[in-house]
């Protein structure tokens, strides 16, 4: 029963001893307090409600002038009936406002669900060439020119050779040239010069992350596999590679928490894996396709290997992009059109903004 109810009904019994006249009074008493809460705060009820209760009571009192107390019975029966009516309008507005809170609920509901599909894997790798930031898709390999990179007031950028995102998405270069460690600002394209290598005339043309949000560096001028400082460039020696490493790439692979590269080794490109805890590599597979300059990344939202390179002026006009398998079959992506060499190759972990 709604409290506004529970509130008429002592008046009603209590001026019901008192004979008819009294229980007219009664009756009008409630009505009047309808504003207040005695039936009429239900929002669905439509206006004139409680007009209609009104006259109930006007016919009552007309019928309790000359009725007997069976007439009484009656004006209590035409009360509670409506109590009932009124019991019957609550439980709509419950219902109402049941279905009303579900259906915001299943609303809100949706919009998260479309919210999270509205938010895609990275489909895309990213190169810098030319003192450029490049955006290359995953479905054509078109390279798309995104901004200049704005070094530091007085500074001059060098060549890079290596790109990779860190596990916390924070855009780093190597420098293999003069064996310096930079960080990209995005989407601003700010250039950061993060340190010089703290060992002196390494050329690392191969970084990639490690398990935390650090590097890995492989360097081709002593063959040996270093711990990088994201930070502050500065390396750990972690052991020697055990074999003679030529034009490199390197990248992490999540799911066997691994390093693999790619290398000029013997006259041929080899796909490898390098322990982590000691750095030496072991040859997996010999590519189908050779390579001269080296870009490589594993991507890590759909685990395939992408490798560029050079444009060798005959099959290509621009350096080509190529998905990797482990068994060292090489396919043919497309041409990026870069204008010049390709040898290094970056994918976000997450969500990352480039204009």
């Amino acid at each position: 029963m709604p409290s506004s109810l529970k509130a008429c009904h002592p008046i009603v019994g209590l001026l019901r001893g008192f004979g008819r006249w009294m229980v007219v009074v009664g009756l009008v008493a409630c009505g009047l307090m309808g504003s207040v809460g005695c039936g009429g705060s239900d929002p669905d009820t439509p206006p004139g409600g409680d007009a209609d209760t009104d006259t109930d009571a006007d016919t009552d009192s007309d019928t309790d002038t000359d009725a007997d107390s069976d007439t009484d019975a009656d004006t209590d029966t035409d009360i509670d009936t409506d109590v009932d009516t009124d019991t019957d309008a609550d439980t709509d507005a419950d219902t109402d406002a049941d279905t009303d809170a579900d259906t915001d609920s299943d609303g809100d509901t949706d919009a998260d669900t479309d919210t999270g599909s509205d938010i895609e894997e990275p489909d895309w790798l990213i190169h810098i060439s030319e003192d450029k930031l490049w955006h290359i898709p995953l479905n054509t390999a078109k390279a798309r020119d995104v901004c200049d990179l704005i070094p530091e007031p007085g500074v001059t950028l060098p060549t890079f050779q290596s790109l990779t995102f860190t596990r916390d998405d924070r855009l780093v270069a190597s420098s293999s040239g003069d064996g310096s460690l930079w960080e990209l600002k995005l989407p601003s394209c700010e250039m950061i010069k993060l340190g010089d290598y703290s060992v002196s005339d390494l050329r690392i043309p191969a970084i990639c992350p490690d398990e935390g949000n650090d590097l890995y560096g492989i360097s081709i001028s002593n063959d040996k596999l270093y711990w990088i400082n994201s930070q502050t460039a500065e390396v750990t020696e972690v052991g020697d590679l055990t074999m003679n490493f030529g034009n490199s790439g390197g990248t992490w692979v999540e799911a066997e928490q691994q390093i693999y590269g790619i290398s000029n080794i013997s006259g041929g490109t080899n796909l490898l894996d390098v322990d982590k805890s000691t750095g030496a590599a072991t040859t997996i597979a010999v590519l189908t396709q050779k390579f001269s300059s080296v870009g490589m990344e594993h991507h890590p939202h759909n685990g395939i290997i992408y490798a560029c390179t050079n444009p060798d002026g005959n099959n290509w006009q621009t350096a080509p992009l190529f998905s990797v398998d482990p068994d060292g079959t090489t396919t043919l992506v497309g041409e990026t059109e870069l204008p010049g060499n390709c040898d290094n190759l970056g994918a976000p972990w997450g969500e990352v903004i480039i204009e």
